[in-house]
């Protein structure tokens, strides 16, 4: 049988190698990442639509983009973010959010009353 002190020691010498690397990623600057721009044929793929399309979104507002001269350019996460905003909820996450609204407005009365 291993001698108790020696197990001990072993996990702390692991515990402060773990805690150096934490420290030492901590002090790491973070990069941060350009958004990738896409110009008007790309983001045509990304959100699927015609070129025409694209273009009357643009015209009436509905996509945020980028003009440089005569040509428009997109940032690919906003139109991801853009498609995402047609999602449709389920029943079920309808009933669970009316549920959740109707016991915090319970919740409020009851506090209220007091």
């Amino acid at each position: 049988m291993e001698n108790p002190f020696l197990i001990l020691e072993k996990r702390l010498l692991a515990i402060e190698e773990l805690l150096y690397d934490l420290k030492t990623l901590s002090q790491k600057p973070i990069i941060k990442q350009e958004p990738e721009i896409v110009d008007a044929d790309e983001a045509c793929k990304i959100t699927n639509l015609a070129k025409s399309t694209l273009y009357k979104k643009v015209s009436d507002g509905s996509l945020s983009y980028i003009k440089k001269g005569k040509k428009l350019y997109f940032i690919s996460s906003k139109l991801k973010d853009w498609i995402k905003e047609g999602e449709k909820q389920s029943k079920d996450e309808i009933e669970k959010k009316a549920f959740e609204f109707l016991s915090n407005q319970k919740k409020d009365k009851l506090s209220y009353n007091k």
